[in-house]
């Protein structure tokens, strides 16, 4: 598929969740290594194993996307027969029952990982029951994912995360309780001399001491037009 339409052409729902900025810029975080087998958590229409895929062509990468939602797992395989990719396999599952459908843990190199950010009461719901479903904390907890992360990924390999920064002492709570060590930071910057919104979050399962607060990224040059830096789009190859 040629990443000019990319991800613009992909199958979503006209309603309720989708996709964001946050997913293209997850997916242009991971640096995989060839030969690696990686989950999609919580993969949706599967934006970010899609967009890994896409970006690291030259490697031999077995990308899988798990997800509740059957609906979204419909587009998934939509967005597949667009992009005549053969090495992404979705199915459906809950993460929270991974060690039923798995059997075996420690199975994956890297896992990826966009989770519900706010608590359920903490913001205005939506009428449409995916997007709340992906934006807060209700059937799933972080705790799920991450303890889910942790069964399924092999030692002393990555989990990537992207999360509000405002509450990173949540998710880092939520690591160290399942023995991930954070390695890596990247606060994404709306725009100079703004508070950063997001940040992306690299965590090794029992990993060694030692954290990295890489350079920060800012998304636009102007003040109030949305015109990429070429930070951004040299970091992020599908920004238009």
């Amino acid at each position: 598929m040629d990443l000019s339409t990319f991800p613009q052409s992909l199958s979503q729902p006209k309603k309720g969740f989708r996709f964001a900025l946050d997913s293209l810029l997850l997916a242009s975080f991971a640096q995989p290594k060839n030969n690696w087998k990686i989950l999609d958590l919580g993969c949706g229409c599967g934006v970010i194993g899609l967009a890994l895929i896409l970006k690291n062509i030259q490697l031999s990468l077995k990308v899988w996307g798990m997800d509740i939602d059957l609906h979204m797992l419909v587009h998934l395989r939509q967005n597949l027969q667009k992009t005549k990719i053969k090495n992404y396999f979705p199915f459906i599952g809950d993460i929270k029952n991974c060690i039923n459908i798995f059997k075996k843990g420690e199975f994956f190199d890297q896992i990826l990982l966009n989770p519900p950010y706010r608590l359920l009461n903490t913001g205005k719901l939506s009428p449409y029951e995916n997007k709340n479903q992906a934006k807060f904390e209700q059937k799933t907890t972080l705790n799920d994912f991450i303890q889910g992360a942790k069964f399924l990924l092999k030692n002393k390999k990555e989990l990537l995360l992207c999360y509000l920064s405002e509450q990173l002492d949540y998710l880092m709570e939520v690591l160290v309780v399942n023995r991930f060590r954070v390695k890596e930071l990247l606060f994404i910057y709306p725009r100079l001399n703004h508070y950063p919104k997001i940040v992306l979050v690299k965590a090794i399962k029992n990993g060694n001491p030692g954290l990295k607060v890489l350079p920060p990224l800012i998304l636009y040059a102007h003040p109030t037009q949305n015109i990429y830096t070429l930070e951004a789009k040299s970091f992020c190859p599908f920004l238009k």
